[in-house]
């Protein structure tokens, strides 16, 4: 028996918690680190994500059963500019993948606890003016579960509160 590979382009099969299922898509971009390079950040692009749940053992799930532990599987197509470091590496290495679900440059951010929802999708942050907290109106973009990115309603430099205070 031959078997056969292509090794011209460099795939990475990753997993995934399975809470996570939400924060990977087709196209999103990748960073990945191998342990072998840790000082080499290599990007990619997702190519592929299984449809199906799998246990941590990599065993096919049929039906999910409360509290148990998932995870899902993609897979990665590295860019043409690791091809030349990572040549050399071994088959079946290890590495860290970080999935980017979104990027924002230059912008303005607020820590998660300023924001206060007032309804599903509408956000607004205390700011203070002449002394006093003022609630304002805010459109959120990207968020994680540190910060938030303002779009529109803050000015670079204003401070916002993210606790009530009250004086006496």
């Amino acid at each position: 028996f031959i078997s056969m590979a292509d090794l011209s382009q460099r795939y990475l099969t990753i997993s995934l918690d399975g809470t996570d299922i939400g924060k990977i898509a087709l196209d999103y971009k990748v960073e990945v680190i191998f342990d072998a390079l840790p000082n080499q950040i290599f990007t990619g692009h997702v190519i592929q994500i299984d449809p199906n749940l799998y246990t941590p053992t990599g065993e096919r799930i049929a039906a999910q059963t409360p509290g148990q532990i998932t995870v899902v599987k993609g897979l990665v197509s590295l860019d043409e500019s690791a091809m030349t470091s990572i040549n050399n590496l071994p088959l079946g290495m290890t590495a860290t993948v970080d999935v980017i679900g979104g990027q924002a440059q230059g912008v303005i951010i607020v820590p998660v606890e300023a924001l206060h929802e007032q309804s599903p999708g509408q956000y607004a942050v205390f700011v203070m003016e002449n002394g006093k907290q003022v609630l304002r109106p805010v459109e959120v973009g990207l968020m994680d579960s540190a910060y938030a990115e303002i779009k529109s309603g803050l000015k670079v430099g204003e401070v916002v509160v993210t606790s009530i205070v009250s004086s006496k």
